[in-house]
């Protein structure tokens, strides 16, 4: 009988192992989903005839919509534009747009007469990771651990 429970119990620790996150797969993840976010914001932009904006400090991000008065504003009640926390261990080191650096605190704007060309360095555990949007409006992630997250503006910390 106590074989039986040590054999279960380290059953048991191989199976909790086995289903811990792993930080990789989850920022790998996270990276795609933010992708995809980013499409849809280019893809309501120019389908819905508004402009959307994108904005992240170290570790989080959020979508913003103009007001009635053209002034910014974040977007609430949306479950898709709702703001993120980045997984544990990522975050945003750069973002750049047509080639230069995004100034502290600027938005990434998305507009319905154009697509911007950007990229956003992501860190992760497993190195670097770049999502880089394509003039077709979709956005591409690309795993570098070679990568220099300096080759892009550096995202201020949060305080």
């Amino acid at each position: 009988m106590l074989v039986v429970l040590a054999i279960l119990g380290v059953l048991s620790i191989f199976v909790a192992l086995s289903t811990a996150p792993d930080p990789r797969r989850q920022a790998a993840g996270e990276a795609q989903r933010l992708a995809l976010l980013l499409e849809a914001a280019l893809q309501e932009a120019q389908w819905g005839g508004r402009a959307i904006a994108w904005s992240a400090d170290a570790n989080s991000y959020r979508f913003w919509q103009q007001d009635g008065e053209r002034r910014w504003e974040p977007i609430t009640g949306n479950d898709l534009f709702r703001p993120h926390l980045l997984a544990e261990g990522m975050g945003v080191s750069g973002i750049e747009v047509e080639g230069q650096a995004l100034a502290p605190g600027a938005l990434l704007k998305f507009s319905p007469a154009a697509t911007p060309l950007f990229r956003i360095a992501l860190n992760a555990p497993q190195g670097t990771l770049f999502l880089r949007s394509l003039p077709s409006g979709k956005v591409d992630l690309q795993a570098d651990p070679q990568a220099d997250p300096q080759s892009v503006r550096q995202v201020p910390q949060a305080q």
